[in-house]
C-alpha cells in the first residue's frame, strides 16, 4: 500500500490559547490547493485519509480531499499530534486501509513516520504543504517522490 505522507500548510501563528486551535493561512490554504493540484497531476487517487485533529491539518486534508476529488470521509487519530511517539502510527498504519493512503500530520511525528517507514532514506524536514510518497517494494519501503509548494 503506497502511503503519501503530508505535512498541514502554513498556519497563524499560536495564540493565546496554544498551538491547538491553529488554522490555515490564506497562504497555507493556496499552497495545499497547488500541491494537491500538482498530486491531481501525477495522477494520484486516494483510497482513504487519516489526520491529526489538529484544526490546521484537518483543514489541509479536507483541501487535499477535494483537490483529488475523494467523497469518503477524513477520520482523525490522535496519535498524529505533533510530539506524538511515531511508532504506534507507523505499526497501525497497515490496517487503516488498502491502497493510497493520505496521512496529514504535523513535525517532527511526519518525519519520523517516514523515517520509520522508509529507513533507507534520509527524511529532511516537511515544509508546509510538503508531502512525501512511500510505496511498497521488494523489502523495506522506499521514497518514491516529494512534492512541494
Amino acid at each position: 500500500m503506497p502511503i503519501l505522507l503530508v505535512r498541514h500548510g502554513e498556519a497563524v501563528p499560536p495564540g493565546p490559547h496554544g498551538d491547538d486551535p491553529r488554522f490555515l493561512t490564506e497562504r497555507g490554504r493556496e499552497q495545499t490547493r497547488a500541491v494537491g493540484d500538482l498530486l491531481r497531476g501525477e495522477g494520484l487517487a486516494a483510497q482513504a485519509f487519516v489526520t491529526s485533529p489538529l484544526v490546521r491539518a484537518v483543514q489541509t486534508a479536507e483541501l487535499l480531499a477535494v483537490a483529488l476529488h475523494f467523497a469518503g470521509p477524513v477520520t482523525t487519530d490522535p496519535g498524529l499530534v505533533p510530539d506524538a511517539p511515531a511508532d504506534p502510527v507507523a505499526r497501525r498504519i497497515d490496517g487503516w486501509h488498502a491502497g493510497l493512503l493520505v496521512v496529514v500530520c504535523h513535525e517532527p511525528i511526519i518525519r519520523s513516520i517516514a523515517a520509520l517507514l522508509a529507513p533507507a532514506t534520509k527524511h529532511p524536514l516537511f515544509p508546509t504543504s510538503g508531502a512525501a510518497l512511500i510505496g511498497d517494494g521488494p523489502g523495506p519501503r522506499s521514497l518514491i517522490g516529494r512534492f512541494g509548494p
